[in-house]
């Protein structure tokens, strides 16, 4: 028999604790699926990976699937049935030659289940503690020089599980997390053990968690209460750092245009001085004033002032700092390392547009607490758009006419915006954010806010009151939902849409010809962004109603109507 208490590995520097137990090997289930991804990269160099639909006929863990997932989504909620199809369009060769060399022991012949952490103990690969948790660090900081945007996407879903997928219950915001769940060690029927673990941001401290007795859920629970203990500060940074006159330090490493996954980027040095670009072995290069580079995986760009052309969206936009370029040609991926004073000065840009001086410090204080509270994409902090905040950099503001198309003003593509906040305004925002008050915003309540429990199922049940808005400034709105976009989005034709409010959780239960799916705002948003652009909803809808041609929805507000309210008040 094995013991029935909670065994927590910790790693920190090179030092596995406590080491003896930590040399055993043992099956952690779901917590080997990075490698095979890594093996299916491996079998299809030049292929984006796929979006399935995980239905209750998929025979996954989840009775209801988990709905039209892609490679982050499908890693934050575990989903074995899209795994599944990655192990068994691999060789095994391939998947074993990968596990191993991860650190796993393993049995040939190597079935697709086994590669996923399914089927019997016998059958399973092994590995230990010391070794998995070597593994997890290389994968949070090492780069996988051919397939980046694989490991990006990955350390995407870990984030994602921390926050609404299978490690949620750890109900620390800022860490990484993967659970995994086996067979009982112990070899009782019918019973399980569950893992866990859990990552600082930079991936510089990690902790692994057995819970002999339950589910990689139920461990992550108890490695949370863990974490609560006074040993958390030797392992994993607390919930909050203690706060200081300058709530944040060093730089904000921001995703760029992630939800437009640009063709081809050029980026011109805006600046009055040379900037530098460098390419690991190639050495460096530098570029004048007006003179421009294409965004090639591999450059690193500045720091200085940049003005990136985005085709084929007719985007323009200046901003302030070193750009780091990844994923392929043909589709970049662009990180932003920039100061949090122009992060937030590009926050107030894209959120606030028009607004009075005051409730500029008001939005600057409250994106200092939401930055304050942790990274929400791996080692990248936050990304440009409405996921964490829509940061619009020096500008200029954009009019998207379609999903695809931005419309610029010419005067405004030639010069970046003066900053919006003077130094005294910054110290009184940098001051302000060190008092209590909210660390979320959005454009109108609707004159009803909602918690954010209500929102993401998580935090405070009672939503304070709009000092700017009551009920009958609803700032209501109405969208079109092509039948079209619903079934690209759900994966087939969509028989309703309906507003569901569960144990207190506003939930849009989403119902095709194959299964239904319940799913919160941001999941919403999210399915039908790529097809109908960020305003498809433009808040938590309140209805649906078929209409010929699709469904329409209808709100009221604009954003997520919880916390800070930057509509001016209705005249």
């Amino acid at each position: 028999m094995i013991l029935a208490a909670l065994l927590v590995f910790r790693l920190a520097g090179e030092t596995v604790s406590p080491g003896a137990a930590a040399a055993v090997p043992r099956p952690v289930g779901s917590l080997q699926k990075p490698w095979v991804v890594a093996a299916w990269a491996e079998a299809h160099p030049r292929e984006e990976p796929p979006r399935l639909a995980c239905t209750k006929d998929s025979g996954c863990w989840k009775p209801s699937g988990h709905g039209r997932v892609d490679l982050a989504r499908a890693f934050s909620q575990s989903c074995n049935a899209y795994f599944l199809a990655l192990a068994r369009a691999t060789p095994e060769e391939v998947r074993a030659r990968s596990l191993a060399a991860a650190g796993f022991e393993l049995t040939r012949p190597l079935s697709p289940e086994a590669t996923i952490g399914l089927g019997s103990l016998d059958a399973l690969p092994r590995v230990t503690p010391a070794t998995l948790l070597h593994a997890y660090r290389d994968l949070l900081t090492r780069s996988w020089p051919s397939r980046e945007d694989l490991r990006l996407a990955l350390v995407d879903g870990m984030r994602a599980a921390a926050l609404d997928g299978t490690g949620a219950a750890l109900a620390h915001r800022g860490y990484l997390v993967k659970t995994g769940t086996v067979p009982a060690l112990d070899g009782r029927p019918l019973a399980t053990s569950g893992w866990a673990l859990a990552a600082s941001a930079g991936g510089d401290s990690l902790a692994l968690a057995l819970l002999p007795d339950g589910t990689g859920s139920a461990a992550a629970a108890a490695l949370g209460a863990e974490l609560e203990g006074p040993r958390s500060s030797e392992s994993l940074p607390g919930r909050e750092a203690p706060r200081s006159g300058r709530p944040v330090s060093g730089l904000v490493r921001v995703r760029l245009l992630e939800a437009l996954r640009p063709a081809n980027v050029t980026v011109l040095n805006a600046g009055d001085a040379p900037v530098r670009s460098h390419r690991p072995g190639h050495g460096d290069a530098w570029f004048g004033p007006g003179a421009s580079v294409a965004a090639e995986p591999g450059l690193t760009i500045g720091p200085g002032l940049l003005r990136l052309a985005v085709a084929p969206y007719g985007l323009v936009r200046f901003f302030e700092g070193t750009l780091e370029i990844t994923g392929r040609p043909g589709s970049v991926r662009l990180v932003l390392s920039s100061t949090p004073r122009s992060w937030v000065d590009g926050v107030l840009r894209g959120e606030l547009r028009d607004g009075s001086p005051g409730l500029r410090e008001e939005l600057a204080a409250a994106a200092l607490r939401f930055l304050r509270a942790g990274p929400r994409h791996g080692r990248d902090d936050l990304c440009d758009s409405t996921h964490c905040a829509v940061f619009a950099g020096r500008g200029p503001l954009a009019t998207w006419v379609t999903p695809r198309q931005a419309e610029i003003p010419a005067f405004a593509k030639s010069a970046p915006a003066p900053p919006l906040l003077d130094e005294a305004a910054w110290r009184r925002a940098l001051s302000a954010s060190e008092r209590p008050g909210p660390a979320q915003f959005t454009g109108h309540c609707g004159g009803t806010p909602l918690s954010s429990h209500e929102v993401w199922g998580r935090g405070p049940r009672e939503a304070p009151p709009c000092p700017r808005h009551g009920p009958a400034d609803e700032a209501g709105w109405e969208r079109l939902l092509p039948a079209a976009a619903l079934r690209s989005a759900f994966g087939g034709p969509v028989v309703e849409l309906r507003v569901l409010l569960v144990e207190g959780v506003r939930k849009t239960r989403v119902t095709t010809e194959e299964r239904s799916v319940d799913l919160l705002y941001d999941d919403l948003h999210r399915a039908l962004a790529p097809s109908l652009g960020w305003d498809a909803l433009p808040s938590p809808p309140d209805a649906f109603q078929r209409i010929p041609g699709g469904v329409l929805a209808r709100g009221r507000g604009r954003g997520h109507r919880v916390g800070l309210c930057l509509a001016p008040p209705f005249r």
